[in-house]
């Protein structure tokens, strides 16, 4: 009996350890850059809307709780005009620094989502959000759209807190 109060003694702190690490490498919380219709569902619209498709995306959580997250998908053109007035795009230059900085994928993440280049052809349309709109994920958000318009695939950067 005293070898099995020892295993035990032993073996519930070290499960319990191992279930709280497990729990810390997930985001428990929902919030997984990586589940793309999660992540249109939560800073673009929910429902995903029919006609939207191939959708990925990826990004990070900051240890203040707040995102960089980016998301490639195809659209209808039903879809575009509902989706510039959801926060308040502006037409901006493509050759802007600012938007090109913030569209491309930061080195760490450029496997998460093969072939990102949203200006590999010239007919793209270049937005820039009204800054500090809300969403379930942020209360400051702000993000850029790239619209390859022959495609219809839309890139899209959003951070926030």
């Amino acid at each position: 009996m005293g070898r099995l109060t020892w295993w035990a003694r032993v073996t519930v702190p070290l499960l319990l350890c191992l279930a709280l690490l497990t729990a810390c490498g997930n985001n428990s919380d929902g919030r997984d850059p990586r589940d793309a219709e999660g992540m249109f569902q939560a800073l673009i619209t929910e429902p995903v809307p029919a006609g939207v498709r191939d959708l990925v995306s990826t990004g990070y959580i900051t240890q203040n709780d707040g995102h960089n997250v980016y998301l490639r998908f195809v659209t209808t053109l039903n879809f575009l005009e509902p989706l510039l007035d959801r926060y308040a795009y502006d037409e901006i230059a493509c050759d802007d620094e600012q938007l090109q900085g913030r569209i491309t994928l930061p080195q760490e993440l450029q496997d998460d989502i093969p072939d990102w280049r949203p200006f590999v052809t010239a007919d793209t349309r270049c937005y820039v959000s009204a800054p500090n709109y809300t969403n379930p994920w942020t209360n400051t958000g702000n993000s850029v759209l790239v619209i390859r318009t022959n495609a219809l695939t839309v890139y899209f950067n959003e951070t926030g807190q």
